[in-house]
C-alpha cells in the first residue's frame, strides 16, 4: 500500500497518515481522499453501486464520505483517461473545423457587429 496514489492527479499519498481520515485531501489537486474513486471496492462501469454489497454508495463519488467499508486502492488513478480526454478534444476540433479559442473569438464579433448594428438603429431613430 505504499504506492498509493490520487485517484484525480496521480501523484503519490505516501505523506498521508493511514487509515485515511474522511478529512484527509490530496496535497496536489486537493480533491478529497476518502471517496468512492479512491476506493478498491469502486466500479467505474457502475454508477450506482459498489462492488461491497452491504456499503450504501453515495451519488457523488468524488466527495468524501462516512463509508466503513472504505478500503484505498492503489491503482484508483487512470492516466488513460486524460489521454483518452486529449484525443476526443482533437476529434471534436476536427469535426467543427476550429478550435475553442477561434469559435469564441467569432462568436464575439458576431455580438460586436449586432451591437453596431442595434446603436446604429437606434440612432437612426432619433435623427
Amino acid at each position: 500500500m505504499n504506492s498509493l496514489a490520487c485517484w484525480n492527479c496521480g501523484s503519490p499519498l505516501s505523506d498521508i497518515p493511514l487509515p485515511i481520515s474522511r478529512h484527509s485531501q490530496c496535497s496536489s489537486c486537493f480533491n478529497d481522499l476518502h471517496c468512492c474513486r479512491l476506493c478498491k471496492y469502486h466500479d467505474p462501469e457502475r454508477t450506482v453501486y459498489c462492488l461491497e454489497d452491504r456499503a450504501d454508495p453515495p451519488i457523488q463519488k468524488e466527495n468524501a464520505n462516512f463509508c466503513d467499508y472504505f478500503s484505498p486502492n492503489s491503482k484508483a488513478f487512470n492516466a488513460g483517461g486524460a489521454i483518452k480526454s486529449a484525443d476526443s478534444k482533437a476529434k471534436l476540433e476536427s469535426l467543427f473545423g476550429s478550435s475553442e479559442e477561434d469559435s469564441i473569438s467569432s462568436y464575439n464579433e458576431v455580438i460586436e457587429s449586432k451591437e453596431e448594428e442595434a446603436k446604429r438603429a437606434l440612432n437612426d431613430l432619433f435623427k
